[in-house]
Order: structure tokens, then sequence, then C-alpha cells
């Protein structure tokens, strides 16, 4: 197991890092030939896709990780239904979203983007936060069904389709702020399609989920959803908050050097990817602890040589690719990279664990961040533009990467303790209830 896991992590992020560097250029074309004002609203647009895609596809990713990795080798007809009903979910929610935006489009973007006539902005990244939702289905099913070359396959279309839109737009000089966001969504339906050619049949049928499988989803997922919902909210305040203290052309240099600072956040996203199905399988065995000191033992010695670079070239190549008018941004580059890193390492899989265990306590540690970004960004963006936003994320990263760090070795602990207790606890994965599980801690 350990070989396969260690050949699907390298597939993934060799898979992976092609595809989004390819999006990352289209993303610098696309900034460059807007201007930063535009860009700070097709910023926004997309952080509101990104709201929707982590408020609500991540906690079903989560629900459906639980369980049916596990399903899928000992009663398939039961794993399908669980997807299903995470389907459903995911169908029902995001629609309610699209009508919200639709009735609340006008006064939404008069108080972001500054106008009510871009309204039509906040619709469009309504349907992309749709979209968003149901290509996030497709990949959960690969990820579960640990297929992680479909999954790179799917993944890799939609960043390559986004890339040569851009391009051609770029090319033919066609490119404008809603014809930019217009196919960056119309790609996620397009490959979300694509994507379902490749699940087995019979998975999209919908009368198939039952209410045991949509209530155990939403037993768990309540304390997920509503963690993920503020983390939405405060992972992005200081975008929003940016933009409401500050020129939205400032939002446009703070996203630039955030984009940059946020790319090791790409092994973040491969580790969640190969390691997610495996961590309930890893802590049933006592085997959590091994793998986690055999990640920091490479992650530690990597995010320090990786700050070094950015202190002394960060900034060189910041402004080579985007040009001089975002080299008000370098300082902000780099305090953003600091916790960027930080994060890397000591967050990956302890946060795994605790979602997956203990969900209540992501609610808990979720809760208290958004009362600490709120209060700082009142503290510091207010009065210190970017910077004072870029120093509030990293102060955030820091204290909470290292909160959720110690409450995943807390985890561990006490499964020690508990095995002390009774030696014949066992693993338990394929004949537990799922309802028992979902309702632990």
């Amino acid at each position: 197991m350990k070989r396969r896991t260690t050949l699907n992590l390298m597939m993934v992020t060799a898979g992976r890092v092609g595809p989004l560097m390819l999006w990352f250029i289209a993303y610098v074309l696309l900034i460059r030939h807007l201007g930063a004002s535009e860009a700070g609203i097709f910023m926004l647009c997309l952080m509101f896709i990104r709201v929707v895609g982590l408020a609500v596809g991540e906690p079903l990713d989560l629900a459906v990780m639980r369980r049916v990795p596990q399903y899928l080798k000992t009663d398939r007809s039961r794993g399908f239904s669980v997807m299903q009903a995470a389907l459903l979910l995911r169908i029902t929610v995001g629609a309610s979203v699209l009508l919200l935006a639709c009735i609340l489009s006008r006064p939404i973007a008069t108080e972001l983007l500054k106008s009510p006539n871009y309204a039509i902005f906040v619709v469009l990244a309504a349907i992309g936060g749709l979209g968003e939702l149901l290509f996030r289905f497709v990949l959960s099913y690969f990820q579960a069904a640990e297929s992680f070359g479909k999954y790179m396959a799917i993944e890799t279309t939609l960043q390559v389709s986004r890339f040569v839109a851009i391009l051609g737009l770029v090319w033919f000089d066609k490119l404008s702020l809603i014809a930019a966001l217009g196919v960056y969504v119309f790609i996620s339906y397009a490959v979300f399609a694509v994507g379902v050619a490749l699940l087995p049949t019979g998975l999209m049928r919908l009368s198939v989920a039952g209410r045991k499988e949509l209530s155990d989803l939403f037993h768990y997922s309540k304390w997920i959803a509503l963690a993920l919902l503020i983390a939405a909210l405060y992972e992005k305040l200081d975008l929003f908050m940016l933009g409401k203290f500050d020129l939205i052309a400032n939002v446009g240099l703070y996203g630039a050097a955030l984009q940059f600072a946020m790319l090791p956040d790409i092994l973040t996203s491969c580790l969640a990817t190969v390691f997610y199905p495996k961590i309930v399988t890893l802590y049933e065995r006592n085997e959590f602890q091994a793998v986690l000191r055999k990640y920091l033992r490479f992650a530690v010695p990597l995010s320090v040589v990786a700050m070094a670079g950015v202190m002394l070239i960060g900034g060189k190549v910041f402004v080579f690719f985007l040009g001089e008018e975002y080299s008000a941004a370098i300082s902000a580059l780099k305090i953003l990279s600091a916790g960027t890193l930080f994060w890397l390492v000591v967050s990956p899989l302890p946060m795994g664990l605790v979602a997956l265990k203990r969900p209540k306590q992501i609610l808990m540690v979720t809760s208290t961040q958004m009362i600490f970004m709120v209060a700082g960004s009142l503290m510091l963006i207010k009065p210190y533009g970017i910077i004072g936003a870029a120093t509030l994320i990293l102060a955030a990263r820091v204290v909470f990467g290292s909160w959720l760090f110690l409450l995943g070795q807390k985890i561990v602990r006490d499964r020690a303790q508990a095995m002390v207790l009774d030696p014949s606890l066992g693993v338990g994965l394929a004949t537990e209830p799922i309802s028992a599980i979902s309702q632990e801690e």
C-alpha cells in the first residue's frame, strides 16, 4: 500500500502542477490585459465561486471520504447510494444559491463591486458556483475509488481548457471581463459532462438515493458545512474588506500577490487528494502518526529552502511576470508566502484527521478564526491596506495551523489511551454502521 500511495502522490503532484501552471499563465495574461480594476472584479467573482465550492462541496467531499472508499470495496451499491445522495444535496443547495444571487444581484454588485451595473457578474458567479459543485462530484467519486488516473484526466481537462480559452480570447483580441468569466464558468459544465461519461453505469440515478444516506450525510455535513461556510467567509475576508476599505485596483494588486504566494498550496491539495481516502484507515490502524513524521521530515527543510528563495528572488520573478504596476505588492507577497509555507508544514494531514473524526472541533476552530479575522481586518486592513491584509493572513495561518496540529495530536493520543483500556478495539471499517460513526465525539 505504501508504494502505491507514493506513486499516486507523485502522479497527482506531477499531473496537477503542469495544468495549474497553465491556468496560472492564463490568469497572468488575463490580469495584464484587463488592468488592476477589472482584475479585481474578476478575482472577487472567482472568490465567490470558490466560497460556494468550499462551503458546500468540501463538506460533502469529506462526508464521501469517510465511508465511500470502504463501501466501494465491501458494498458497492451502498457506496453508490451515498454518492447519489451527495449529488442531490449539491444540486439542491447550488440551485438555491443561484436563485438568491438572481434576486439579490443588484444590491450585491453595488456593495461589493461598487456598481449595480455589474449585477450580471454576480449571476455568472452563482452559475459558476453550481458548476463547481457538479464538477467536484465527479472528482469526489474518482478520489473515493482511488482511480487517480481518471481523476487527473478530468482535472487536467478543466485547467487546460481554461488556458486554451483565455489564450484564444487574447490571441483574437476578444478578451473582456464578461468573456473571461463566461468561459471560466462554461468550461466547468462542459468538463462535468465529460466526467459523467466516465462514471460507472447507474451512479447518476438520483432516484436511488435513499433517505438514510441523505440523513447520514446531513448529520455529518451540518458541522463541517457550518464550519467551512465560516471558513469560506473569513478566508476571503481579506479581499472583500480590502475592496470595502481601499481602492478596487488594490484588490487586483493584492489578489495577484495572493495567487503567487499560494502556489505551494498545490502540494497541500495533492496531499489531501491522495491521503483523505486513507486517513480513517490509517487512524484505525494506529499508523497515522508514523505517516505524519515521515511527511514532516520532508516538508520542514523544503519549506525553509522555498522561503529563502522567495526572500531572495520572489519579488523579481513576480514583477517579471506581471509588470512594474505590481511592484507595490512585493512586500505583501513575501508575507503571504511565509504563511502559506507554514500552513503547508503543519496542517494538511492533521486537518484531515480532525475534519473526518471530530467535525465539531473544526467548527470551534473556524468560529474562533472568524472572530480573529474580523477583528484583525478592522485593526490591520483598514489602516494599512494590502500590507495589513497580508500580515493578518500570516498571523491566522500560524495561530490556527498550530492549533489544528495540536488537535490532531490529541486525537491520536486519545486513540492510544482507548486501546490501552480496551485492547480488543478493532478497525470496524466494513461493519460499523455509518450512523454510529457519524456521531463520533
